[in-house]
């Protein structure tokens, strides 16, 4: 048997799938609905999507229409912001950059009630980061790491540690910055957070 990056037992698959009051085939059905609809609209075809799409739909608790509306976004943010998607390519400046402020780690196995839960932890006490994105480099290599991977889920817990984190840090979102991680938050949140 493959390890996997995310685990969960067969009795926690059929858990979440009894949560959310569906079985395997219903959701199989989604996801064949869901793909029907990406091409449908011109959105990006992929080769292996159903690890993306039951990820959305799983965090829009199984709604047709929400897991459309976010995974319009999430394409739309690749899109609108792909000179920054473009940097989030390991060993690379900025990626060890980020990897030197920010720790990410998520857990591989469920909590009792089904939930994944992510650790953050940024480190930055000096202010070396150029600007607030710095600081969401890692979190964002997860999260489409978390997207593409098979996974069972309730709800997710994130844990953030500000230990390493003040007001040199805080200066680094600028408006700007800000304008851009509200989009981002908001289009990620919505498929995997």
């Amino acid at each position: 048997m493959r390890a996997r990056l995310l685990e969960f037992t067969e009795d926690e698959k059929w858990a979440v799938l009894k949560h959310e009051d569906c079985t395997e085939e219903e959701l199989d059905e989604l996801i064949e609905r869901i793909k029907e609809w990406i091409i449908k609209t011109n959105l990006p075809v992929e080769e292996n999507p159903s690890n993306k799409y039951r990820t959305a739909l799983l965090n829009c608790k199984l709604s047709l229409e929400r897991t459309k509306e976010c995974l319009r976004g999430y394409y739309h943010i690749r899109t609108l912001y792909s000179d920054f998607f473009d940097k989030l390519v390991p060993n690379t400046n900025t990626y060890n950059l980020a990897k030197e402020l920010v720790t990410v780690a998520i857990l591989p196995k469920l909590t009792p009630d089904l939930c994944r839960t992510t650790c953050v932890r940024i480190d930055d006490p000096q202010g070396q980061a150029p600007d607030g994105l710095f600081y969401e480099v890692i979190p964002i290599l997860h999260t489409e790491l978390r997207i593409v991977t098979e996974d069972y889920f309730v709800s997710n817990i994130i844990v953030i540690d500000l230990e390493g984190f003040g007001l040199k840090n805080v200066i680094k979102y600028t408006p700007t910055v800000n304008n851009m991680l509200v989009h981002l938050m908001v289009s990620r949140s919505k498929i995997c957070v």
